[in-house]
């Protein structure tokens, strides 16, 4: 949606007029401009970097396993094939 129609991604509420069809726009922009939405992604990011070991994405755990893709090669069919099924010798991480 962002990159079709080119919207100004600096500005909330066209953001969140762009996803109404999925999200609700008024909580959605409450949460860009109240600074809201900016605090949980770093949270998260804090979770997935510092605690979690993710580096690329993308990234699955699940289990207690992991699955690390390569930087610009991602992960094979077969090696989300194999995680997803609980396999633990999938990890890609290098």
């Amino acid at each position: 949606m962002i990159l079709k129609r080119r919207v100004n991604v600096e500005n909330a509420a066209i953001v969140a007029d762009g996803f109404s069809d999925m999200l609700n726009s008024d909580e959605l922009r409450k949460a860009l401009l109240g600074g809201q939405y900016r605090k949980i992604q770093q949270e998260a990011n804090g979770y997935a970097f510092e605690q979690s070991g993710v580096w690329v994405v993308p990234a699955y755990r699940m289990n207690g396993l992991r699955l690390d893709s390569i930087e610009d090669v991602g992960v094979t069919k077969a090696q989300l094939r194999a995680f997803l099924t609980g396999h633990d010798t999938v990890s890609a991480h290098m």
